[in-house]
This record gives structure tokens, sequence and C-alpha cells, in this order.
């Protein structure tokens, strides 16, 4: 999950794309969320096409 840069921070010192998604695009249930209204999980993967890819998927 990414609260203050937990995804896209990783991301960009491996070379990586990450992407903290809006609220309420992917689902928080059975998170434990430090900031419920910033904590958002999103995708890490090599491309933006692929970001885009698992971004849909996890949205449902």
């Amino acid at each position: 999950t990414d609260t203050g840069g937990s995804i896209r921070q990783p991301a960009a010192l491996c070379n990586l794309t990450g992407m903290k998604p809006t609220y309420g695009v992917v689902s928080r249930y059975g998170m434990i969320a430090f900031a419920s209204s910033l904590d958002q999980a999103g995708p890490l993967a090599r491309s933006a096409a692929d970001c885009a890819l698992l971004l849909n998927t996890m949205a449902g």
C-alpha cells in the first residue's frame, strides 16, 4: 500500500513504474490502514502499460 510513497519511491529506485490510485478505485477491504483516507493499494510493474493492466484487475 502507498500512504506516503511506499509504492512510488521503491519503483523509482528500481527502474519500475509504481502508481497510487485515487481514493476508492481499489477496495481497501482487509487492509490495516495507517491513515485510512491516504492508504491505497496500487500496482508495481515494469511499464505504465503493465501498471494499467494490473490496476484494471485490482479495481475489478
